[in-house]
């Protein structure tokens, strides 16, 4: 109401009414699934710039002002846009705001990213090259898929479901639980064993990545018996981590030669 004529009014008009005709329009919710979001979720609201909006409406005073010819009128439309932010500011709860509990920074932009997994994954990444198989923890696996040249990890949160009816249940299920298993933050004594028939039985993984855990003594003892050969790298080193690659035996590799 209190826009003039312009592209304020045309934003504030135009893109949340096209955000609930398209996104969030129970009609057309078949037609969006089938060729724009593939199934329905939450982030469709994310079409409709609240922020922006919010915006408009504390400036509004300061844009009633600006038709008002006299400076008191401008004066006022200062004042109240002033005080509808600070409002606003003390108003809205902690954890939508920008604040610490909110893991809020005010810095330079940057990557969004856990510093340490992402710090993991880069030397994951460099460790092994592109295309190699690599099995490990989920807190690692998450963040493979971002860099360039990347390594394949078995998985990724949940993505990996929509591929089920091409690799097979059995595939998935292990692709879910070696890297589950990897992290080794359990008392189960069967855990070595588990870990030695998933990973013999998959030859196509080129590396295994361990993290620090009640296992991991155990799960270097299953690694060196498959023949895996720990690298050595003082990235690695730093952040704790070892990088297992798989070692090809002469047999295998003179069979490749032929073949």
């Amino acid at each position: 109401v209190a826009a003039p004529a312009g592209l304020v009014r045309r934003f504030a008009l135009i893109v949340p009414f096209g955000a609930w005709m398209v996104f969030i329009n129970p009609y057309l919710g078949g037609w969006v699934m089938a060729h724009v979001t593939h199934r329905q979720h939450w982030r469709a609201m994310w079409t409709l710039p609240v922020p922006v909006l919010i915006t408009v409406l504390l400036i509004a005073p300061l844009l009633w002002s600006r038709a008002q010819a006299r400076s008191s009128g401008r004066r006022t439309g200062i004042l109240a846009s002033l005080a509808l932010v600070i409002f606003f500011i003390s108003a809205v709860p902690d954890r939508y705001g920008p604040t610490a509990a909110n893991d809020v920074e005010i810095k330079r932009p940057g990557l969004k990213v856990p510093p340490v997994a992402y710090a993991q994954a880069r030397t994951v990444t460099e460790a092994f090259g592109p295309g190699a198989l690599v099995a490990a923890p989920p807190e690692v696996n998450h963040w493979l898929p971002t860099f360039h040249n990347r390594v394949r990890p078995l998985s990724v949160r949940f993505y990996l479901r929509r591929m089920g009816p091409i690799l097979g249940e059995d595939e998935l299920r292990r692709r879910d639980f070696i890297p589950r298993l990897l992290v080794g933050d359990t008392d189960w004594a069967g855990a070595p064993m588990a870990l030695r028939r998933e990973i013999d039985s998959y030859p196509q993984i080129t590396g295994v990545v361990l993290a620090p855990s009640k296992q991991r003594t155990a799960y270097r003892e299953v690694l060196q018996g498959l023949g895996f050969q720990r690298l050595e790298s003082e990235d690695a080193a730093a952040l704790d981590l070892d990088l297992w690659r798989r070692v090809e035996s002469r047999t295998d590799s003179q069979s490749a030669g032929s073949s």
